[in-house]
This record gives structure tokens, C-alpha cells and sequence, in this order.
């Protein structure tokens, strides 16, 4: 992790709102594709279920 991201993890661990926002944003798409490769297109329909929350 580059020091700018241990921020935001730092700061979204202390309940920072924007800051796990833009974790989520900036994460949430390759984790997707990566579960997606893992367990199938199944996932898909589920995993991005979420993506209307941030």
C-alpha cells in the first residue's frame, strides 16, 4: 500500500465516511471481476447489488 492509501484505510477505520466511500469505489470493481473469475457470472448479480449504496 502507498502512503496515501494508508490513509484512507486509516481514516476510514476511524469512521471516516468519504474515506470508505472512495475505498469502496476504488476496490469494489477488481473485487468484482476477481469473484467474479473465482465462482462465476452467478456472483455478478449478487456482488454488484451494492453498488447503488455509495
Amino acid at each position: 500500500m502507498t502512503a496515501d492509501l494508508s490513509e484512507v484505510v486509516t481514516a476510514a477505520q476511524a469512521g471516516d465516511e468519504e474515506a470508505f466511500r472512495f475505498l469502496y469505489r476504488s476496490l469494489q470493481p477488481g473485487l468484482l471481476r476477481y469473484l467474479t473469475a473465482l465462482v462465476g457470472a452467478s456472483l455478478t448479480s449478487t456482488g454488484s447489488a451494492g453498488n447503488s449504496r455509495c
